[in-house]
């Protein structure tokens, strides 16, 4: 609470919380850790309501010892307050539902870190997933099959370090070399580039009534697009 200072701590399990955003209902909080492990915390009770420990299978016992579970880099939560997406440092993305984990979604040639998801695209009459990596590389996800629906298309991919929706069905992101890219989720075509950044984008956030995009650059400054949607 502000200006009082009043607030609650949830404790977690001594491994440092990499991420965490409130369900669209902002009753419960989705926190993914360094360990691998994911805690569905309630809000009100500050309890867990869900501890998904982190994967420690391998084909070998010393194997297992020496290789730590992949850290959680990124969470995102669906409009409906069913299904929760995280993204790891090994380039696997897991759906969890209401009652545990449901599903991974994971390419055999995509080993990079996933920097960020998004899940349940606003407007969408089905519900899709976006995974995006280090690499540059964009998947749209059909979540009913947990299957590829499209691989976003980009002549010059680059580093992906922030993701969010965009006006009539798009997908934004920010890069490595300081554009911003934007696709339609439909069919993973390209809609537009926005350039101006001079190094790595941040991060990014979208206006939808004045449709507006801000972002934030290493190059230290903040920029303020309009996009045409």
């Amino acid at each position: 609470r502000i200006p009082s200072g009043d607030c609650k701590v949830l404790q977690g399990s001594g491994e440092k919380c990499e991420v965490a955003k409130f369900t669209n209902d902002e009753k419960r909080l989705a926190a993914g850790y360094g360990d691998g492990s994911f805690k569905l915390w309630d809000i009100k009770n500050q309890q867990v309501l869900q501890n998904i420990a982190p994967d420690t299978s391998s084909s070998s016992e010393e194997a297992a010892e020496e290789q730590q579970p992949p850290a959680i880099t990124t969470v995102d939560t669906d409009n409906e307050n069913q299904v929760i997406i995280t993204g790891s440092v090994d380039g696997t993305a897991k759906l969890i539902g209401n009652n545990g984990l449901i599903g991974i979604l994971s390419q055999p040639s995509e080993t990079m870190p996933l920097e960020r998801v998004l899940i349940d695209c606003p407007g969408l009459e089905f519900k899709v997933a976006v995974t995006a990596s280090l690499s540059g590389k964009v998947t749209i996800w059909d979540v009913a099959h947990q299957s590829i629906r499209n691989i976003c298309k980009d002549e010059e991919p680059m580093g992906v370090t922030s993701l969010i929706w965009g006006k009539d069905q798009s997908i934004v992101a920010g890069t490595l070399g300081g554009a911003i890219k934007v696709w339609n989720v439909r069919n993973g075509e390209m809609k537009f580039t926005l350039l101006g950044h001079a190094n790595n984008i941040h991060d990014i956030c979208y206006h939808d009534k004045r449709n507006l995009i801000l972002t934030v650059s290493e190059d230290k400054t903040a920029k303020i697009f309009k996009p045409d949607f």
